[in-house]
């Protein structure tokens, strides 16, 4: 009788580091990797609850987490309105953080 054979063993081993290298190299295509540029932050939060203002949404508005980025110049914030729902707000930026469009839009409705 031979020594066991491991072959089925060195396969998975083999096959779990590939997957999980697929999976790495995938990661910084998020849409959502980027980062807001520095300072910026309380700038697109405030222009969000300033359009959503504008709006007339009933209820207490909260911001949750940082904006996402989805582009050079293009930020989403997500805007909980306290039984109101929730809402996306795409807010543009120029250089120095000034605001050049802001757009809201309900992403998901509050519960009944």
């Amino acid at each position: 009788m031979g020594p066991p054979d491991d072959a089925p063993l060195r396969i998975a081993t083999l096959c779990t580091a590939a997957f999980s290298a697929v999976l790495g190299a995938m990661a910084p295509c998020d849409a959502g990797v980027g980062r807001t540029p520095g300072g910026c932050v309380a700038v697109v939060n405030a222009a969000a609850l300033k359009a959503m203002g504008q709006t007339g949404p009933l209820g207490q508005m909260q911001i949750w987490g940082d904006p996402v980025v989805f582009g050079p110049n293009l930020v989403r914030v997500n805007v909980d309105v306290f039984g109101g729902g929730e809402y996306d707000v795409d807010v543009v930026i120029g250089a120095g953080c000034n605001v050049l469009s802001v757009t809201t839009r309900l992403a998901s409705n509050g519960p009944p």
